[in-house]
């Protein structure tokens, strides 16, 4: 059982001073892991549905700092030791699959080898036209470039024809430190999402009902069966979508008892939204090993 914090690089605190000294401090305190989300502009007024929200709205204003992932989690390894570094989730669709195989490995050779490469299709359509990247077909985008990736992070001479990438006799130096390769958690909630995951992850980063992440599994287990892959190779993690309070008993206890359902199911690690300020977050890596992970090994 792994516990990870959502640093706090959107919003009001996506200053240098609370990201770095969120991470540091929450690296020396035996957080698992730390990550940030994805999105490179968000369009004003667009017309997109955001699916994790009734108001089909993301919980923040369209011009809310948000700084950009790759870069931060790049900031945040000169200034943690420990903890395991990733994307929940990373756009992959709309940005260039070589520049992000060097990128990440980049990111993964500086940090010690402590990478989890979290990756979705997206749901903003305003924001991949203004990347320049097609919308549709975006699923069939996102596995191709994770097959050039892989490839990338695999291969010395890297040739690869796609329907949306073509390379020739690349080079990408260097490979990431882990071997074979950094862990792949894929998100979303479809179908192909889960046909996806049984493809290509090491994991499904699902969030949203225990209900739905049991139905998912079961997806996810079915595809995998189908393709001749062992569904045990799959773990289920949880970007859990309430904000964390361990600050009392009973808040730990209500804690607990909403995480039980999806430990149930499996759920091997949970990225939690907390809103502390740097000199609180020890308090709370350290309630949530001391008290909360214990009730739910």
């Amino acid at each position: 059982m792994e516990f990870g914090l959502h640093l706090p690089h959107v919003g009001p605190f996506a200053a240098r001073e609370v990201v770095l000294g969120m991470a540091r401090a929450a690296d020396a305190a035996g957080v698992d892991s730390l990550w940030v989300s994805d999105h490179v502009v968000v369009p004003r007024d667009y017309a997109s549905r955001y699916p994790y929200a009734p108001s089909g709205k993301m919980p923040v204003p369209e011009d809310a700092p948000f700084l950009e992932a790759v870069a931060t989690l790049l900031a945040v390894s000169g200034v943690t030791e420990r903890a395991r570094l990733g994307t929940s989730v990373l756009v992959l669709p709309q940005r260039q699959p070589v520049l992000v195989a060097k990128q990440w490995a980049t990111l993964d050779v500086l940090s010690g080898g402590r990478t989890i490469f979290g990756v979705g299709v997206g749901w903003l359509a305003e924001e991949s036209a203004a990347l320049g990247v097609p919308f549709a077909r975006r699923g069939s985008r996102c596995e191709e470039a994770l097959r050039l990736i892989e490839k990338c992070w695999a291969e010395d001479s890297v040739t690869f024809t796609g329907e949306h990438f073509r390379v020739e006799r690349l080079a990408c130096e260097p490979k990431p430190l882990q071997k074979p390769r950094p862990p792949i958690w894929i998100g979303g909630h479809t179908p192909a999402a889960f046909r996806r995951v049984a493809r290509f992850g090491d994991a499904w980063h699902g969030n949203g009902t225990a209900e739905l992440c049991s139905s998912g599994m079961a997806a996810i287990r079915a595809e995998a069966e189908k393709s001749g892959r062992d569904p045990a190779t799959i773990s289920l993690t949880i970007r859990d979508g309430k904000l964390l309070d361990v600050s009392t008993r009973e808040a730990r206890e209500r804690t607990v008892e909403r995480l039980l359902p999806y430990v149930e199911l499996g759920a091997t690690h949970f990225v939690f939204l907390s809103l502390s300020q740097p000199e609180a977050i020890a308090d709370v890596v350290e309630t949530l090993n001391r008290d909360v992970k214990p009730a739910l090994e």
